[in-house]
Order: structure tokens, then C-alpha cells, then sequence
């Protein structure tokens, strides 16, 4: 007795409907991969606008009026940069170790933002006599995010309270830079007639 095997049609028909198959968890597999890595991007920026927020709310706790120390660049509050006098480290000990009988060292604390990036520069103050002093010009910067998790914008601006060099409060506003993106997968197939541009043609994640 003669076995019959499978026509040309039906093999077409099977692979037709694999290749839907296999094209429909394609598509599950790759947004279940977007949508973890928008969630990733989302916690990393969410996470550089708290470590920069947290860090300049840290220093301006700290910030004093320049007002009351002549000879001191005067505290700056506005836009994409802060610039202000601040206590630190521990009574009795200068920023740069020096021993000093009863006081609290002060520094100069900027925060400048650029192409999405927060810097954080520190110039130690130092006494001549009666006399305060920036004792190094360029300071020690720091960067509190990197390019991976940039921020789109960070803005600053005081109180109309206060006073120009010592505001009540400083309000400061931050987004992180972060675009949610997904990705498709597009298969097709002949149909049973094994032609294209017929009815039969079968399309999975859009016609091209």
C-alpha cells in the first residue's frame, strides 16, 4: 500500500502558521525587553534627580549669608547654577587640616549644570589676619551623575524673601533625561498560492 505524503500546499500552510508563532512571541519577548529597560532607564533617572537634589539640599542646609564675610565672592541663586558660602567640616579644623581655635571652616560650594550633567565644585576659604581668601582658585570638582543617567534640565531659583545673598529658600527644579522606546518584529509569508500581492499573503507586525 502506498503511503501519501504532504502536498506542497499543506507545507506551505504549516509554515505559514509557524512562522506566525514564532513571530508572536518574538514580539512578546521583545516589549517584555523595552519595558524593562524603559522601567531600568526610568529608575536610573529618577535616581540621579534624588542623588543631585539630595546633595545640593545637603550643602545650602549648610550655606551662610556672604554678606557677613567681606572679602568673599557674594552668594549666587539663579538659573543653572548656585555659588554660596557654607559651614563644614568640624569645629577647630580648617578645610585644608590646619588647626584653628573654635571656629567652623567655611567653603565656597558651586553647582553648575551642563549638557545634562551636575558638577559640584569645592574652594576652601582661608584667614590672613582679619583677612577671609579663596585659597585655591580651581577647587576640587565632582560630577553627582554620569552620561548614562543625564539629566534633561536642572534649574535653580531663590525666594523673593530674605535677602540677595541669603534667600529664605531655594527651590530647585530637576528632569531626567528619559525616553521610553519600544520595539517590533514584522513577518510575512506568501500564503498558499506561494505568491505575493495575492489575498492569501499573510502579514504579522504590519505590511511593509
Amino acid at each position: 500500500m502506498k503511503k501519501a505524503g504532504f502536498s506542497l500546499i499543506e507545507i506551505l500552510i504549516a509554515t505559514s502558521i509557524l512562522l506566525v508563532i514564532v513571530v508572536m512571541v518574538s514580539m512578546v519577548f521583545q516589549q517584555q525587553s523595552a519595558a524593562f529597560q524603559s522601567g531600568e532607564t526610568r529608575v536610573k533617572g529618577q535616581a540621579a534627580v534624588r542623588n543631585s537634589i539630595g546633595m545640593v539640599m545637603r550643602d545650602l542646609a549648610l550655606a551662610v549669608d556672604s554678606a557677613d564675610y567681606s572679602g568673599l565672592p557674594a552668594n549666587s541663586f539663579s538659573g543653572s547654577s548656585l555659588k554660596f558660602l557654607a559651614t563644614t567640616g568640624e569645629a577647630g579644623v580648617a578645610p585644608n587640616g590646619d588647626s584653628v581655635d573654635g571656629s567652623v571652616s567655611l567653603q565656597r560650594i558651586s553647582y553648575t549644570v551642563s549638557g545634562g550633567i551636575v558638577k559640584r565644585n569645592v574652594q576652601g576659604i582661608k584667614t590672613d589676619g582679619d583677612r577671609l581668601s579663596i585659597y585655591d582658585d580651581h577647587g576640587s570638582d565632582s560630577e553627582l551623575n554620569s552620561s548614562v543617567n543625564r539629566l534633561k534640565s536642572m534649574k535653580f531659583s531663590k525666594s523673593s524673601g530674605g535677602s540677595a545673598t541669603f534667600p529664605d529658600f531655594v527651590t530647585i527644579v530637576a528632569e531626567y533625561e528619559g525616553a521610553d522606546s519600544a520595539f517590533s518584529v514584522r513577518g510575512q509569508s506568501a500564503g498558499k498560492d506561494g505568491r505575493w500581492n495575492t489575498k492569501d499573503d499573510i502579514y504579522v507586525g504590519g505590511k511593509p
